[in-house]
């Protein structure tokens, strides 16, 4: 098949859609042919293994969402000047997948939508207003588009968005790359937070979690915390750390490539996912610890308790309370059963996620589906 994917973000940028896009495009391409429209820094072409890449930098941004007036009229002369057998665009991020679904309607090509959010976060007096208007237009029209819309959490299927459309629903198992994350037999030291440090994710939640640390350095608990991701808030965060006064406690790793991100899983004692908002899909981060038999702490938000079974392969707590998640960092610390345990079944709870089996799955919805 000849196939042409429509992401806003492909790894390492973009956090989880870009991961799942770029995984997908690679393994797909193993059998099929082909191309990717995403964001980039300047308007380029490449083939890079075996995909072909078109890069085009966004004229401004607004929040996280790219925006480039060039992006249709690029589109449709892609899907114009090649003979398209579909097109796969990716969300929850505005605008590339509605410029996608309008170029594939008009050049009358099968159109597929991987729809990963709960919420779009749109809050403010501003902000508000321009989510529901957009709700009620494009991210219509581009649902209304698709002829399939692919999930990786099945109960995505119940949100307002998707709630009519349960018809055209498909659900694929999320994938990890096993023979990177794996277990490695290391002996934890610390606990760990991975995402990107932007001023427009704060929902992230890493100031709860510094602030968790806080408490646990108030009970006499020295607990280390390493940072893993970069953004235009690492300068906010280091000095957030030194007012609580725990800039011994933490570090900040900057970016890391997924073999060392692999190790510094296994160096953990567990992830800690405190996000606050149901934005939060499933994050690949928690799936990524999992494979590498490490329990998960977490905010019961968006669908990350559709993969966390409490006390079985991680522990919940609830949204923005620091010190709920400081007391579940504390078990962990006093007892290492726990976090054996946990692990252990972490690890059982994605024994059978691959990117080959995702890219399988999503094959055959086309195939059938076209």
């Amino acid at each position: 098949m000849k196939i042409l994917f429509v992401s806003p973000y492909i790894y390492p940028e973009g956090g989880g859609v870009g991961r799942f896009a770029y995984n997908l495009a690679k393994n797909l391409s193993k059998k099929n042919n082909v191309s990717v429209v995403c964001n980039g820094d300047h308007n380029a072409s490449a083939n890079i293994r075996g995909i072909d890449f078109h890069f085009l930098k966004s004229g401004l941004k607004f929040k996280n969402t790219p925006l480039n007036l060039g992006l249709l009229p690029k589109l449709d002369q892609l899907m114009k000047e090649n003979d398209y057998d579909l097109v796969q665009a990716f969300t929850p991020v505005p605008f590339f997948a509605d410029m996608a679904a309008i170029a594939a309607r008009k050049n009358k090509i099968p159109f597929f939508l991987s729809y990963n959010t709960f919420d779009l976060g749109g809050k403010g007096l501003l902000l508000a207003p321009l989510i529901y208007l957009y709700q009620k237009t494009l991210e219509r029209f581009t649902i209304n588009s698709a002829r399939k819309i692919i999930l990786y959490n099945k109960n995505l299927s119940e949100s307002d968005a998707l709630n009519m459309h349960r018809n055209k629903t498909e659900f694929v198992h999320p994938g990890i790359d096993k023979e990177i994350f794996r277990p490695m037999d290391l002996s934890p030291k610390y606990f760990l937070f991975v995402g990107t440090l932007n001023r427009k994710q704060k929902w992230k939640g890493l100031h709860h979690l510094l602030k968790a640390i806080k408490i646990l350095d108030s009970r006499g608990l020295k607990a280390r915390l390493k940072v893993a991701g970069t953004g235009d808030s690492l300068g906010h965060f280091k000095t957030f750390s030194r007012k609580l006064g725990i800039e011994n406690n933490v570090e900040f790793l900057g970016f890391l490539n997924d073999r060392d991100l692999a190790e510094t899983y296994n160096k953990s004692h567990s992830l800690v996912v405190p996000s606050f908002t149901n934005a939060e899909l499933m994050p690949f981060v928690i799936t990524e610890a999992f494979a590498c038999g490490k329990p998960v702490i977490a905010s019961s938000v968006g669908g990350i308790p559709y993969i966390i079974d409490r006390w079985h392969n991680g522990l919940l707590v609830n949204p923005q309370k620091p010190r709920e998640i400081a007391d579940m960092m504390e078990l962990v610390l006093r007892d290492s059963r726990i976090p054996e345990k946990l692990g252990k079944n972490a690890l059982n709870s994605v024994a059978k996620f691959s990117w080959s089996n995702t890219a399988k799955e999503i094959e055959e919805i086309y195939e059938r589906s076209i």
